[in-house]
């Protein structure tokens, strides 16, 4: 199984040079170069021209002797108030959870989207997991099923009762007046050993997933505690194990403990399979696609019915591009009330920190490209804020001569409570932040 001994505590976006993100980790140069590659630590450049490198991640990264937790950026707590932080942290795991079941997507619940998934990655083994916990659900820790002899219920053990009690003799047969009967018992075996086994070594070293699992109870991991030190005698090493749970299968013929057996066959190989690699990673590097999702359940009653297009200008009249509708806000939003629109745009960041210039330039070309027989009555960053309520942060405008400049449309920025929007997502309900929202729109 695997185990790690130690926490180190993160914050998405969080930056530092390749030096100090190794010294942070304890991890060879190799190693931390295999995170960069796969996005974990994004690589950027200072004006100056230094290399420097910024936690991409809301998740976590489970090294050999070390678990790294990486905070969402908005996590209102000190690095050190680990309990809040990682109450935030499950909450965005449980939402990418929620967010690929309705994608339907074939990664795992727990990877991010749109990421390339790595070899190193515990995307198999987080299902396995998953399919481990459902199977204890639904059927509880494995019995094997054996006989008992009896002096009485069940049916009569027939060998049994031959070899070891006296028959009278008839001209034509044999009566067995104290028969030995048959009862079927349960006992625990090997097979519920490993599996309580692998569920204990979940819970110690990867206690995080279970929390993001839906349905795992407390009982589950106890039962599973008593079951490992009332056999502990039965711990071998990973390919006895392995070479036991494969004669199982070629002697069962019971679907569900067949299934068992799969299951924890699988985690062993595949546990085996990614101690080989330097790390392994739950969570996203892209959670602004997950912020983009939960905006969009927001304001969905609002939602624009036709595309962007259908209100402005195409821009393939003016620049050499392939696409129509290339550029596009991410909410559309029409207010039947007023006959206008409202253009809002989805930003996974820190508002104290500056918006990027080209996220600027294209919300001012959303507005500026509107048909001028439609309304337009606000135009919005959309960002998460540790407010409890909806926040009116500021606006972006262009200036000129040391004043604003009328012919460029303002872009206002508006706080979303980021904790009450997530859970919102999660739970399938409706919230009074998109009327909010326009309200604040509207009188700002």
């Amino acid at each position: 199984m695997l185990k790690a001994t130690r926490a180190l505590f993160i914050r998405e976006g969080d930056t530092g040079s390749a030096e100090h993100w190794r010294n942070e980790l304890g991890i060879t140069q190799d190693e931390f170069y295999e995170l960069s590659d796969i996005n974990i630590f994004r690589k950027q450049r200072s004006t100056n021209g230094t290399l420097f490198y910024t936690a991409n991640l809301v998740g976590a990264i489970f090294l050999s002797d070390i678990t790294v937790y990486s905070f969402p950026k908005l996590s209102c707590g000190t690095i050190t108030d680990t309990t809040l932080n990682l109450s935030e942290l499950i909450l965005c795991l449980k939402v990418i959870h929620a967010y690929n079941v309705k994608e339907s997507r074939k990664q795992s619940p727990l990877m991010g989207p749109g990421e390339s998934v790595s070899e190193h990655k515990m995307d198999r083994l987080v299902d396995s997991y998953q399919s481990l916990i459902s199977w204890t659900h639904r059927y509880g820790f494995h019995n094997e099923e054996t006989y008992s002899s009896r002096s009485s219920a069940g049916s009569i053990n027939w060998p049994l009762t031959i070899r070891s009690q006296l028959a009278l003799h008839g001209s034509t047969f044999l009566v067995y007046d104290k028969p030995l009967f048959r009862k079927r018992m349960h006992i625990p075996g090997k097979l519920q050993f490993l599996q309580a086994r692998v569920i204990q070594s979940l819970k110690d070293n990867h206690e995080i997933l279970l929390e993001v699992f839906p349905g795992v109870h407390d009982s589950i991991c106890k039962e599973s505690d008593r079951i490992v030190r009332s056999h502990h005698s039965l711990i071998q090493n990973a390919d006895s194990d392995i070479n036991f749970l494969r004669e199982f299968l070629a002697s069962s013929n019971k679907d569900h403990e067949r299934e068992l057996a799969k299951i924890l066959l699988q985690i062993f190989l595949e546990t085996k399979q990614i101690a080989k690699s330097s790390e392994r990673v739950i969570g996203s590097t892209s959670f602004y696609v997950i912020w983009e999702a939960v905006c969009e359940k927001i304001f969905d009653k609002f939602l624009f019915s036709q595309p962007f297009r259908e209100i402005s200008t195409s821009l393939k009249q003016h620049v050499q591009t392939s696409s129509k509708d290339w550029l596009r806000p991410d909410h559309l939003l029409y207010l039947a009330r007023t006959g206008s629109f409202l253009i809002l745009d989805s930003k996974w960041h820190d508002p104290t920190h500056a918006f990027a210039s080209d996220d600027i330039v294209k919300q001012f070309m959303y507005q500026l490209i509107v048909h001028e027989e439609r309304s337009v009555s606000g135009n919005a960053f959309l960002v998460p804020s540790s407010s409890e309520r909806v926040t009116y942060v500021g606006s972006i405008y262009a200036e000129k001569e040391s004043s604003r400049d009328r012919r460029i449309p303002e872009i206002k920025v508006i706080g979303l409570p980021w904790k009450k929007a997530l859970w919102s997502y999660l739970n399938n309900e409706s919230s009074d932040l998109a009327e909010k929202t326009i309200e604040f729109l509207s009188a700002n």
